[in-house]
């Protein structure tokens, strides 16, 4: 048998160990994990509606909280941006913005954060609707009267006043800013019947 192989035969035993070693104990470099992907949470709220009336404002609130820093928010208005805000490398906060109805229509209305250097965004999106609303409707206040005067409760009676100058203060809050809405007049009064009747 020649010597080149006597040396190959003899070589296998060891090949076939260093085989064996390298499957049963890998050394492939352990890859290193990175940070997770980038979420975030946002949720916009508004006081006291979505809808109004031309010429009236709403405040909307964006609450949100992110798993990784970002640097900047801003409100856009149909696309437009309101204006883009500094943030110093928050995962959490809140924003406010202020919107009036100046034409009727429906808008949308976002909020959006980002990291001004890293691949970090977030956007949520909601639709404000503004209604041409007929003046013609009374408001709740003059609603009240009629239905005071009705049950026989006077301009001159104490109750008349006391009640007239509560809904006056409740009247966005409880019935909305729309008096053209179908119900409006029958929550007036529901709200009456329900706190003094």
């Amino acid at each position: 048998m020649s010597r080149t192989i006597r040396t190959f035969i003899l070589g296998l035993p060891g090949v076939a160990v260093i085989t064996t070693a390298l499957t049963l104990f890998s050394v492939a470099p352990l890859v290193a994990q990175g940070p997770p992907p980038f979420s975030a949470s946002i949720a916009i709220t508004a006081n006291p509606d979505f809808v109004l009336c031309v010429g009236e404002t709403i405040n909307l609130t964006a609450l949100w909280t992110t798993n990784r820093d970002i640097t900047r928010e801003e409100w856009k208005i149909d696309g437009l941006s309101q204006g883009v805000i500094s943030l110093p490398g928050a995962t959490g906060g809140s924003s406010s913005y202020s919107f009036t109805g100046n034409s009727a229509g429906t808008f949308s209305i976002a909020y959006h954060i980002w990291h001004h250097v890293q691949p970090r965004t977030a956007t949520e999106v909601v639709t404000v609707t503004v209604n041409q609303c007929d003046n013609d409707c009374p408001a709740a206040p003059a609603i009240a009267n009629q239905y005071l005067r009705d049950k026989g409760i006077r301009p001159n009676d104490p109750l008349h006043r006391e009640i007239i100058e509560e809904i006056a203060h409740v009247m966005h809050d409880q019935f909305g800013f729309d008096p053209c809405r179908p119900g409006y007049g029958d929550e007036v009064e529901a709200y009456i019947d329900q706190h003094w009747f």
